[in-house]
């Protein structure tokens, strides 16, 4: 095991490295240079000037009274997931290994369940970079609730990550028994899940029926059902069937709230630990051959960034459809905003955009004639703010343009018909379009 830890060290420094030699060039320092001050304005001044914690004190204190109801619908709802999941008869071996990895590690004289320990080691890097976003982004602070966040987080990905690992194998491992044994195992789940639904359908019904007529305000009411103190008295086994779950979920809502002792938080995270040893443990120790299936995705990954995958994707009939009609003769730029547009949306302008109006004018004309529900203008509203606000951040990375790969071949462009300014003004247009049509699209939605 130490040689694969020496060998995930100097992965891990080479990507390091490898990202330092980058920023000897402008455009990846000023990138960074930006993101950096872009995520120090907007999310991490909330944690640095704490004095200003009262009003978001304030607001935990207030939907503190409603974390019981909450961890306790989140615990059920987790449950139902993952029933739903084990029922679903599909999966693949998720050891996550490249081609390389794949020939210089199996021949190797490693023990099998060292490799896989090693392609759970390197997903980590994005499961704590995940971990960290959500920690930044959930709510401000001190740097110590960042810091529990960021633990709680990662702890509830790392979890999720490993079951999936784990369920990944284990169905790989169904398909190389025997079919009668594997119809055998497939049937124990079942009539596992089926057993413990059935054991919590009581408990159900008990809050189901507990609740008043919906023609009232069901808040208090909800809240006092969901208590877990009083799930304890009047549905023992639902209490003790979602205890697991809670477990899970316990340290993220352990620092929600403003109070609580250090010890109570730490006591929170020893049974999520504990779950995660195991989950460690069933996934290494798993017999199932995923070298195949570990080839095949590293294979595919590969692909897509082959030249014309995605051309291939598309159908026989949407490989002919263009943006707008190009004649043979024009202004250059005018083919450069064409073939643009072709990489990066071939859906006709004109189609989109008449599409997009009678899509809103059918909405306002609904809306005017009957009316929506307060919640549902909620829903929109939201929609409308996020494509307004999202659109113009992620259209230079979403829509591709090839102002940099054209760029490389400069002795080439060199010999075009065109001036700099209307090259560059070409090449950056057409995401620009794309974007002003979904964002005027998100507009008239609001």
């Amino acid at each position: 095991m130490s040689t694969l830890l020496y060998l995930w060290w100097q992965s891990l420094r080479g990507r390091v490295v490898g990202w330092l030699r980058l920023m000897k060039q402008p455009k990846y320092l000023v990138g960074t240079l930006a993101g950096v001050a872009w995520m120090g304005l907007f999310a991490l001044r909330p944690i640095i000037r704490v004095n200003q914690r009262a009003g978001l004190e304030a607001q935990l204190d207030a939907v503190a009274v409603w974390l019981p109801a909450i961890e306790t619908i989140t615990a059920l709802v987790l449950l139902l997931v993952l029933s739903l999941w084990w029922l679903w008869p599909f999966g693949k071996a998720m050891i996550e290994l490249t081609e390389t990895e794949l020939h210089l590690l199996l021949p190797a004289p490693i023990r099998r369940r060292h490799i896989i320990q090693y392609a759970i080691l390197r997903s980590q890097w994005g499961i704590l970079f995940g971990g960290l976003m959500l920690s930044f982004f959930s709510a401000g602070g001190s740097l110590a609730a960042l810091g529990w966040r960021f633990l709680s987080f990662w702890l509830m990905l790392t979890l999720w990550n490993l079951h999936a690992r784990g369920r990944g194998l284990w169905i790989a491992q169904l398909q190389e028994l025997p079919a009668a044994t594997a119809w055998r195992r497939r049937g124990l789940v079942v009539a596992a899940v089926g057993v413990l639904w059935a054991t919590l359908a009581p408990g159900i019904l008990t809050i189901v029926g507990a609740l008043p007529a919906p023609d009232g305000d069901l808040a208090p009411h909800l809240r006092a059902v969901l208590d877990p103190e009083r799930l304890r008295t009047q549905a023992p086994m639902l209490s003790v069937l979602l205890t697991p779950t809670r477990w899970v979920t316990g340290p993220v809502f352990a620092g929600l709230t403003s109070g609580g002792t250090v010890p109570g938080r730490l006591a929170t995270l020893v049974w999520p630990l504990l779950l995660l040893v195991l989950h460690n443990e069933w996934v290494v120790r798993s017999q199932a051959r995923f070298e195949e299936a570990s080839l095949e995705r590293s294979r595919r990954q590969a692909a897509r960034h082959a030249p014309g995958t995605r051309f291939s994707k598309f159908k026989r009939s949407q490989r002919t459809r263009t943006p707008f009609r190009l004649t043979g003769r024009g202004r250059p730029e005018v083919a450069i905003v064409w073939k643009n547009l072709m990489m990066a949306h071939r859906t006709n302008l004109c189609v989109a955009i008449g599409t997009a109006v009678v899509a809103v004018s059918l909405a306002a004309v609904v809306v005017g004639v009957t009316g929506l529900p307060d919640w549902l203008i909620a829903i929109t509203m939201v929609c409308g703010l996020l494509g307004l606000g999202v659109t113009p951040l992620m259209s230079g990375h979403q829509w591709r343009n090839d102002l940099r790969t054209d760029l490389l071949r400069l002795d080439v462009i060199r010999t075009w018909p065109i001036s700099g300014w209307r090259l560059f003004a070409a090449q950056v247009l057409p995401p620009a379009i794309i974007a002003t049509f979904y964002a005027t699209t998100a507009g008239g939605v609001l």
